[in-house]
């Protein structure tokens, strides 16, 4: 086997999704390369690492958020290629206007 074969394979072999056959072949060539275990072991890490993630809660108003972008966004019409940018939360962004005092 070669390098570039295992490569495409370690993944798979992470996420067990190879035959008996191949699986035996793959170990063979690792066994054998210091690149490819090092692979292995750079896949493992990832692997394991995502596996560990804590789940992050979405903000209570993402969806009334989302809204404000898509309508702001449909407000621009189809003429337009792109619209401008818009920071979230929408609802807290309004631009900055001058004191109106007179002197």
């Amino acid at each position: 086997m070669h390098c570039s074969d295992a490569n495409r394979q370690l993944q798979l072999y992470i996420d067990r999704r190879l035959t008996m056959q191949q699986v035996r072949e793959l170990e063979v060539h690792i066994d054998q390369c210091a690149a490819c275990q090092h692979q292995l072991f750079l896949l493992e890490e990832v692997a394991s690492t995502l596996h560990n993630l804590q789940p992050v809660a979405e903000p209570e108003d993402m969806t009334i958020l989302i809204m404000q972008r898509v309508r702001l966004w449909s407000s621009y019409g189809s003429s337009h290629l792109f619209a401008p940018s818009c920071p979230l939360p929408i609802s807290s962004h309004r631009p900055s206007r001058p004191s109106s005092t007179s002197s």
